[in-house]
């Protein structure tokens, strides 16, 4: 049984760090095509805002945090070696959601703001995608990309509720919650690139 847990947790760190490099590549080559449109863009400095959006629930707890840690550790130091400026802001999601870190290019903030999440509570992906939002509404550069990365291990569970949208009751019992971060994200898709990534145990 020790044998079988230990090759599972070396699974999970070999998955995440995969995961979170080909995350970070396909965020940066997709948005740097975008940005150098056009021959202003390209003599123009290319820059990034990224929120990181990383679930503190308590069925993270364990293993599961840690290696999302590492994993989240890991994410920054690779953005802040892409091309062009780069900043990143951390969330913490769970019952609510804060604002860990404010955007810095700063890796050893980033870092210890990172290692310092507990996790505890619930799972509600509208009120991180909501504080993610705002993050970058308070950006004031027009030309800048804007990222919001969302890395969870399960569905939403509290938070706001809608009834009305592409999920149902045959879904899962709290569909509704579910129904308000897909509202929420269809909004912020509208002026934002989302990408999403799951903890799942292999």
């Amino acid at each position: 049984m020790l044998e079988v847990l230990k090759k599972s947790v070396k699974s999970i760190i070999s998955l995440l760090v995969i995961l979170s490099l080909i995350l970070m590549t396909t965020l940066f080559a997709n948005a740097s095509d975008l940005a150098l449109d056009g021959a202003q863009s390209k003599l123009s400095v290319t820059t990034r805002y990224s929120v990181l959006v990383l679930d503190t629930s308590g069925s993270m707890a364990g293993v599961p945090i840690a290696k999302a840690k590492e994993a989240a550790v890991n994410f920054c130091k690779q953005v802040m070696v892409a091309e062009g400026e780069n900043y990143v802001a951390i969330v913490s999601l769970n019952s609510s959601a804060t604002t860990i870190c404010n955007f810095t290019n700063d890796l050893s903030t980033l870092t210890s703001k990172i290692n310092s999440i507990s996790a505890n509570g619930n799972t509600n992906h509208e009120a991180a995608l909501s504080v993610a939002g705002q993050l970058l509404e308070n950006v004031n550069l027009p030309e800048s990309i804007k990222n919001i990365v969302l890395m969870s291990d399960g569905l939403p569970v509290n938070g706001k509720a809608s009834y009305n949208g592409p999920y149902t009751s045959s879904d899962y019992s709290g569909y509704y919650y579910a129904n308000a971060a897909y509202e929420k994200a269809q909004e912020l898709k509208t002026q934002y690139y989302i990408y999403s990534l799951g903890f799942f145990t292999v």
